[in-house]
């Protein structure tokens, strides 16, 4: 019991840290070339938490087609059709093709000009354990 005592104490040490480092923008993003848990705030509010090898791959993921990432996917179809439930998926993947440019951009928008983000740097193998933590943890909206 002590074990798991130390591993949720680690834990718990390591969501504050990340909780507590500074807030950047997207285009900060992009010079971040190592391994990260990251979350995503608007208003302050956690709405996604994510990990990469690399970060600066992974915010140029989330600011590219929808495709790419969830977040980004969710987004898009929460402006779309008011959700991102069931199905919404299949019914972009129909409609993508036909959209404005404007629409198709909304997500990458809304981040860059809405949204923040933290993010701590993290040994590779330590990635999964702390992002599925945190995920456990805040609950964000738009983490699966």
């Amino acid at each position: 019991m002590t074990d798991f005592n130390n591993k949720v104490k680690q834990m718990k040490l390591k969501l504050r840290k990340l909780l507590n480092s500074e807030f950047r923008n997207f285009i900060e993003g992009e010079k971040l070339d190592f391994p990260g848990v990251y979350v995503v705030c608007c208003s302050k509010k956690v709405i996604y938490i994510g990990s990469s090898e690399n970060i600066k791959r992974r915010i140029q993921e989330l600011l590219a087609d929808y495709r790419s990432h969830t977040l980004h996917r969710k987004l898009l179809c929460e402006k779309l059709f008011g959700n991102f439930g069931k199905g919404t998926r299949k019914r972009l993947d129909k409609i993508y093709k036909t959209l404005p440019q404007t629409k198709k951009e909304y997500a990458k928008n809304f981040l860059r000009k809405k949204c923040r983000f933290k993010m701590l740097k993290t040994e590779k193998e330590k990635i999964k354990p702390l992002e599925h933590f945190a995920i456990g943890v805040l609950n964000p909206e738009y983490n699966d």
